[in-house]
Parts: C-alpha cells; structure tokens; sequence
C-alpha cells in the first residue's frame, strides 16, 4: 500500500484521556484505541531486588527481582494500567450531614488521578453526580483536601435533607497509566529504520545522514554513504543542506540570480557527487537519504 504522510490524513479525529492513537490497519488514517490494562498483582514478603545474576541465581531472587519490577511498572503507570481501589460508606441526606467528608485509604503509592462515586440501590449502582428523576433529588460531591500517596479525602452533598434510609455508597480511586513517551526522531550518521512512512509495495524504509564535509572549488566532489548494496531504484527520496556565513540553504540549490552558482547533488551506489560551478569552499553541509531494501 501507497505510503502516508501523517500532515495529509491527521484531521478531524477526537479521542478521550488515556487512549492511544495508532494508523488504521488499512493505513487510511489514524484512530484512537482504548490500550489494555495490566491486571493487578498481589505481592508479600517482597524484598527490593533490581540486580539479577541470571548465572547464579535462586527462585527467592528472582520472585524478589520480578516482583520488584511489577511494583516499578506500577509505580510509574505503565502504559494502559489502571489502578484501582473501592472504598464502600453510607450517606444520608440531612441537615447535619451535608457536606459529609470520606477519607479512602489506598496503597497506591502515588497520589489518585481521580475519585468516582457511586451509589447502590437495588443492587445497581450508580454514578455521582446524580438525579433521581421522581423527586429530583441531587447527589454529588468534590474533593476535601489535598489527596496524599496513601488517602483520599471527598465531601457529599445533596439538594435534599429529607432524611430517610442511609444510601450504601462505593468509592472509586483511579491513577491512570501514563501512556509512554516517544521519543523525538533523531537523524544519525548510522542506518536506521524511517518510521514515518513505508515504500509503496509497503517494504520498511531506512534513512541515513551524511556529512559532504567542505563543498568543493569548481569541481566535484565525492562522499562514500557507506550503505552496502544500495540499489538506485529503491531510493525513496534524497536532499542536502549547505551552511555558508550568512545562508542556510536546501540542496540542490537553483540561484535565481546567477547559474554560476548552482549546486548539484547525486547519490550513486556507492557515493554522493557534489558539483559546484563556483567556488565554495567556506561551506560546509550534510546530505539525508531515504531508502528501501
């Protein structure tokens, strides 16, 4: 399938916090998807171990080095994890009681994301805030305090102080996996794979940088790229850079006021060829290709 640029198709796509956006399969554009969670482990007598010797080891440390690994992951919200702790408490709605405080206490380790509430009626929950729609009545809450690593505190209220049976309700405690950061893509001197895009029969594309080092007098000039077997039909794409005092400019380079100083840049199979009708010797540059295999 035909390579796609991320600029033509990334529009007009809305997601929701935590989700992940990824190419559709069909490459037609991008969507976002809800990634797995991690489910939770229980781990005890668990002593801190991040040192393996994998010649020289027995089940005691290992268990030590993996659960220490669970609890790292977890530490830091591995991505798609979400943790969660329920907390269960009773409400009524009087006078006395508006503006209530809960404290939930969690093992988290790291303070809360976020807090839901919910009620139990007839073995249903439901979620705050809420209205009962055959007497209007209101249930909400906000958070009471500063949320710590190992509590939570919130506060209920409601429209009414009608009193009546207590209402059985379930704290919620959430820390949302942080989704992994991507790196920024980094040219190298080195071969790597461009992940930005794929050749038309939808073979991987590799990259490279290469340094032209000083341009040359009136002449031209050749650069070893140093990649092996590199076959000239399967070249996605070429150009160069060229830094002058004063200029920065994008080979090949077309003067709009004097052909004599034009620069050419080719790539062979084994080099580049930079050709100057002019003397630049006070310039300095690189060259950048994108290839298949």
């Amino acid at each position: 399938m035909a390579a796609k640029r991320l600029g033509s198709v990334l529009t007009n796509i809305t997601g929701t916090a935590g989700q992940l956006l990824r190419v559709k399969t069909d490459e037609s554009g991008f969507e976002f998807v809800t990634p797995a969670t991690i489910p939770a482990y229980t781990i005890s007598n668990k002593t801190v171990d991040r040192a393996l010797n994998c010649t020289n080891s027995n089940l005691d440390e290992l268990a030590n080095v993996v659960g220490t690994l669970i609890d790292d992951l977890t530490a830091i919200g591995a991505p798609g994890s979400t943790q969660q702790v329920y907390q269960s408490g009773t409400y009524s709605n009087t006078n006395s009681n508006q503006g209530t405080s809960y404290t939930i206490n969690h093992n988290l380790g790291i303070v809360p994301d976020m807090i839901k509430v919910y009620s139990l009626d007839n073995g249903q929950y439901q979620e705050w805030p809420s209205m009962q729609i055959d007497n209007g009545v209101v249930y909400g809450f906000k958070s009471d305090g500063s949320w710590t690593t190992t509590s939570a505190k919130v506060r209920v209220y409601s429209n009414s102080v009608s009193g009546g049976s207590p209402i059985n309700i379930i704290f919620r405690v959430f820390v949302i996996g942080q989704v992994a950061q991507v790196a920024p893509f980094q040219w190298s001197t080195s071969e790597q794979i461009y992940p930005f895009e794929r050749a038309s029969d939808g073979s991987t594309l590799y990259c490279k940088q290469v340094d032209l080092g000083v341009f040359p007098n009136t002449t031209t000039k050749s650069v070893p790229h140093g990649i092996p077997n590199l076959v000239l039909s399967k070249v996605f794409s070429f150009t160069g850079f060229g830094n002058s005092a004063g200029a920065v400019f994008s080979l090949p380079e077309v003067h709009p006021g004097n052909v004599a100083f034009t620069i050419s840049l080719r790539v062979q199979a084994a080099d580049f060829l930079l050709t100057t009708a002019t003397n630049y010797s006070d310039t300095s540059g690189f060259a950048r290709i994108i290839y298949s295999k």
